[in-house]
C-alpha cells in the first residue's frame, strides 16, 4: 500500500542517513493524510514528537497532524489531539473545560478499556475539583492524563 510504501521510504532514508529520501516518505505520508488517512496523519505526528530520529521534534506539525487525525476519527490520536489542545494553557481551567475535556469524553466512550478508565477517573476528578478547587489543579488533571498517554 501507499502507506506502508511512505513508512518504507522513510525507514530506508534514515537507515541510508538520506535526507532526501526520508522527506520523500514523509511527502507520501502528508498526501495521504491530506487525502482522508488518518493512520498517516497519526503517524506523521508521532514522527513530530521527536520520539524518532527521523524527524526533528516540531510541536506545531505534531499538534497539527494529530488534531487531523483525531478530527477523522482515528481513536489513538485522541490522547495526542487532547494533550495538544493545552498546549500554552496548561493552567486555564476554561481552556481545559472547553478544549481537552471534549477529547477526554470521546476516549471515555471510543478507547481502549484501559484509556476509558482513565479518562473516566479524569472526568470525575474534573467535576470533583468544581466542587473543591483545592481537591485537585489543573496541573495534576494534566499529569495524570499524560501518563495515560504515555500507554501508547
Amino acid at each position: 500500500s501507499q502507506f506502508q510504501k511512505g513508512l518504507e521510504t522513510m525507514k530506508s532514508g534514515f537507515d541510508a542517513k538520506d535526507q532526501k529520501l526520508m522527506n520523500r516518505g514523509v511527502d507520501i505520508l502528508e498526501k495521504l493524510a491530506r487525502n482522508g488517512h488518518a493512520e498517516s496523519a497519526y503517524n506523521l505526528a508521532v514522527f513530530y514528537m521527536g520520539l524518532t530520529p527521523a524527524l526533528p521534534k516540531d510541536e506545531e506539525k505534531e499538534c497539527y497532524w494529530m488534531n487531523k487525525a483525531a478530527n477523522m476519527g482515528y481513536v489513538v490520536a485522541y490522547t495526542g489531539a487532547a494533550a495538544c489542545s493545552m498546549r500554552g494553557e496548561e493552567n486555564d481551567p476554561r481552556a481545559f473545560e472547553t478544549k481537552m475535556l471534549p477529547w477526554v469524553r470521546k476516549i471515555a466512550k471510543e478507547g481502549s478499556e484501559e484509556d476509558k478508565q482513565m479518562a473516566r477517573e479524569t472526568i470525575s476528578d474534573w467535576e470533583r475539583s468544581k466542587n473543591s478547587p483545592q481537591s485537585i489543579t489543573i496541573n495534576d488533571l494534566l499529569t495524570k492524563f499524560r501518563n495515560m498517554g504515555n500507554n501508547h
